[in-house]
Formats: C-alpha cells, structure tokens, sequence
C-alpha cells in the first residue's frame, strides 16, 4: 500500500510486508522529472512485519510526475510499482467508496494546492493535476456529482445530473 504525508514537501510512503531475511531490502525511486532516492525501510509494524519507506521532499507542484519505485535486496528486484503518482493516490480516495466526504473534500484541497503550486512555480501548468476530479456534495437526499474542468485560468463548473447515491456512486467515480 501507499499514503502521502504533507509537511512543508510531500512524502509518498510504500509499506512492504516483508519476513526479517528482507528486512535489509532498499527501495531505490525514481520520478519522471529525474529525482532519485535510495531508502532503506523503517519498521512500522512489528506483528505484521510491515516496512515503511518513504520518498521525501516532493514539492507540492509535482503532485502529478509518475514514481517508479523498485525494492531490492543485494541487487534482486523483489518487487516494483511503476507510473505511480501522487495525483495517483488521490483519484483512488476520491473513487473508494469508502472514503468519507470530508476525506474526499482533504484531497480535493490537496489537489487544488498543487495544481496552485504548479501555476506559481509554471511547473507543467499545461496539465494541472486539478485538471479533472470529482467532487461530491450532499443535497437533501440525494448526491450531486460535480465535475469540475480548468483551463488556465478559466473555471468551468459543469453539473451532472442528482442521481441515487447507492446505485450509481461507482459507475461514476
């Protein structure tokens, strides 16, 4: 699994459940833009032998480049996740059913901040990670899914139709 940490940069996390013999495996990344890092894991679960590595210090504005991230043990690749992005890892929030509306409103936000980081730093401003989510808002009973297009600078704001939540949540999102 994956999870983001925000601080002053972003941190993509990577947990690996691994036995002890593996417990000296690094995990090498590598972002579309060039950055590189090599990590060794730190122990997050005990009970479960669950390793933890993080990639550090990604500026906000490169939410939306891919990490290839490879874990390997004396040279063997032992596993590997590849054309992952932060901007990734927030479309699966905002698609899990089970995400709460003030999650999916946090990530919204998040996106919102580095498509806002990509315009001041004019770091791919082209393709803004904001470019396209889904933003769900109750209303009465009902769900109205809000599909929100940017272009540059012009908001576009484009209402889908109030559909039943239970039966249509998913082919939506």
């Amino acid at each position: 699994g994956a999870t983001v940490t925000v601080g002053t940069d972003l941190a993509m996390n990577y947990y690996v459940s691994m036995s002890d013999d593996y417990k000296d495996a690094v995990m090498y990344f590598t972002t579309s833009n060039g950055k590189t890092a090599e990590v060794k894991g730190t122990l997050f679960d005990a009970e479960k032998k669950i390793y933890v590595f993080t990639f550090n210090q990604l500026p906000p504005q490169t939410m939306g480049d891919t990490i290839d991230a490879v874990l390997k043990l004396n040279g063997e690749t032992l596993a590997e996740k590849t054309g992952y992005s932060i901007k990734a890892y927030a479309e699966s929030l905002l698609a899990d059913e089970t995400s709460t509306d003030e999650l999916k409103q946090l990530v919204s936000d998040m996106l919102h901040y580095g498509a806002a980081a990509q315009t001041y730093k004019s770091y791919k401003a082209d393709d803004l990670v904001r470019d396209v989510f889904i933003h769900i808002v109750r209303h009465r009973r009902a769900v109205v899914f809000v599909l929100h297009h940017f272009d540059g600078d012009v908001h576009r704001l484009q209402k889908r139709k109030r559909i039943d939540a239970c039966q249509h949540k998913a082919a939506l999102i």
